[in-house]
């Protein structure tokens, strides 16, 4: 459990109680190659942490000394070394000392006079606990570099060499959650033939790396599946191709909810045509307005039968079609962005030279600055 480099630190003013201590420990502390070390003021011990606290598991301290308090002592060990656990030795008279101390985290009081039995147990508690503790973090940090790796990967797969074009320049914006670092929202832009850009976002239920796998999958899919077999694609048909391939390749997942929307620009013809799959709607931000334009869809992965229908929109020089995911608008439990509203900031950005940025303030100005509780992307196509 431990290792001859951990040390117990008892802080005790009386000389003739460390001395006590170290005698009635000696056994114990040999079978569980842990080394007790003695001080005589919370000053002193926070000297020795000052010096080697890596090497400290547990501190023991009294609680009435000159100087410093042992309350006031276990509480700045906690403050600077979380990791060594703390006891206090009080007596029973200490009641509003020791409910001060319960209160500021300490692990475990002792009530003097203390039995070596008793002694040895909390000792024992707090040894457990702390390999517990250094388990779980090493435990965290595999995972907070797994997380890592997996958002590295997500923005290397989808970073985009978006289209240059004649008819329409594209923006992107991804943020997963930041705990997360990779996240569910799916995105992508594309050439589709002359004069001709397909665009689509997606979202699949979920955060981390689960749902970051199944973005990696949409994409291999329509990259590397759809798009060499379609020679001419159309949003209903990518969606039709891609909800037959999950109910077949992806039935057993459980909880796969995934969501779609896609749009083909048309720059010959002036066309939007556009087709949704359970997702939120496109807008189009022109003239001080934003144009809802909704579709009827069934998401991603429900029924292998479902059907898709292709809608059309004309669009003009200077309209700027706005895709989004809904961590963009649920911003909590009670705290979502209706319909109107956002339409009034998707418009009021229009004018602004970074507009993404622009509708991105706008959101958290209305959240009161309170951090994003989804994966958010924002996807927008500038007309010319």
């Amino acid at each position: 459990m431990a290792t001859a480099r951990n040390r117990i630190v008892a802080v005790d003013d009386d000389e003739m109680v460390l001395e006590l201590v170290s005698v009635t420990l000696e056994r114990w502390a040999h079978a569980h190659q842990v080394e007790v070390v003695t001080c005589r003021s919370g000053a002193e011990a926070l000297a020795l942490l000052e010096q080697d606290a890596g090497t400290v598991s547990v501190i023991l301290s009294d609680l009435r000394m000159p100087g410093m308090k042992g309350t006031e002592l276990l509480r700045t060990v906690m403050e600077r070394y979380p990791g060594i656990i703390t006891i206090l030795v009080t007596g029973y008279a200490d009641v509003r000392d020791i409910a001060e101390a319960v209160q500021s985290g300490i692990f475990s009081f002792l009530l003097k006079p203390w039995k070596r039995e008793y002694l040895e147990a909390e000792l024992d508690k707090a040894l457990r606990v702390r390999a517990l503790r250094e388990e779980n973090t090493r435990f965290l940090t595999v995972m907070e570099e797994e997380l890592r790796w997996a958002g590295e990967l997500q923005r290397a797969i989808f970073s985009l060499d978006l289209p240059s074009s004649t008819h329409a320049t594209f923006d992107v914006t991804y943020l997963p959650l930041q705990q997360f670092q990779c996240g569910g929202d799916y995105y992508d832009v594309f050439d589709a033939g002359t004069e001709r850009s397909m665009f689509m976002i997606g979202d699949v239920a979920g955060h981390g790396v689960k749902a970051a796998f199944m973005t990696f999958f949409l994409k291999a899919a329509i990259r590397q599946g759809y798009l060499p077999t379609a020679p001419t694609p159309t949003p209903a048909g990518l969606l039709g191709w891609l909800n037959r391939l999950i109910c077949r390749e992806l039935a057993e997942l459980p909880n796969l909810l995934v969501t779609f929307c896609v749009c083909l620009l048309d720059s010959t013809s002036c066309t939007l045509t556009y087709a949704s799959a359970g997702h939120l709607p496109i807008h189009v931000v022109r003239g001080g307005q934003a144009i809802p334009l909704r579709a009827a869809g069934m998401g991603i992965g429900f029924q292998p039968d479902s059907t898709y229908s292709d809608h059309s929109f004309t669009v003009t020089a200077g309209d700027r079609i706005v895709l989004h995911t809904d961590g963009l608008r649920e911003l909590g439990p009670e705290l979502t962005i209706d319909d109107d509203r956002f339409a009034c900031i998707l418009a009021s950005a229009a004018g602004q030279p970074a507009y993404e940025a622009s509708v991105l303030g706008a959101v958290r100005a209305q959240a009161g600055g309170v951090p994003f509780t989804d994966d958010v992307t924002l996807l927008s196509a500038q007309v010319f």
